[in-house]
């Protein structure tokens, strides 16, 4: 009954391995919200107290991420899969909005039931809506490259911005964000590879101990 034992235990192992998924440590939320922002912003260098759209967007990744840390819905020591759950929850959220904006700062989002301007004021940014309630209120994000040159990014926003914004119909997806999302889920293909490939390594080290186990009890 004895020699049984290992062999009981060695089979228990490999099935725990096999069931009980492999999760790196829980990333930090502020590395969260930058890797995202990275891989989400399509703009380009914005000085946050003039220009609207980057702060906005920056705004609802940064609540998404702050209401949603820890929750088990979400894999938080996998960048790639919160990237492509953000991006997800971002188009959908979106659905309805179609975004303008006349290269000059003035940027604009019109729902099925409300338009929406935005004004600076006390250092926040308001969302406010046709009747003049305002809907959200955030803080300014800038995405210039040097802080020191203000004004050339300014000039360069101006004379590029109308190229790089996504104008989005009201029920439809912008195609840069397809594209995007694609290239996350690749991303995300390579890392649960790896934790694939350690869960099999690890089981295949454990059935050759079994082998070996019996081959050596039969002598």
């Amino acid at each position: 009954m004895k020699k049984f034992i290992p062999l009981l235990a060695v089979a228990v192992l490999t099935a725990s391995l096999t069931g009980i998924p492999v999760h790196a440590e829980t990333l930090d939320k502020d590395y969260i919200i930058n890797e995202i922002w990275t891989e989400s912003w399509y703009g380009i260098s914005d000085d946050g107290t003039t220009f609207p759209e980057a702060s906005y967007k920056y705004h609802l990744l940064s609540d998404w991420v702050n209401s949603n840390y820890g929750d088990n819905a979400y894999n938080w020591s996998n960048i790639g899969e919160l990237t492509y759950s953000y991006k997800d929850y971002y188009k959908k959220y979106t659905a309805d909005f179609a975004f303008h904006d006349d290269a000059n700062g003035n940027w604009t989002i019109d729902t099925s039931e409300h338009s929406y301007h935005f004004e600076f004021a006390d250092n926040h940014w308001s969302m406010i809506d046709e009747n003049g309630d305002i809907s959200d209120t955030f803080p300014p994000h800038s995405t210039l490259e040097s802080e020191d040159e203000p004004e050339q990014a300014e000039i360069q926003n101006n004379n590029s911005q109308a190229e790089n914004i996504v104008v989005k119909p009201l029920n439809g997806t912008a195609e840069t964000q397809a594209e995007a999302e694609q290239t996350t889920t690749e991303n995300d293909s390579e890392g649960s590879n790896t934790l694939i490939y350690v869960t099999i390594g690890i089981v295949v080290i454990a059935v050759a101990m079994i082998i070996f186990y019996l081959f050596k009890n039969r002598k």
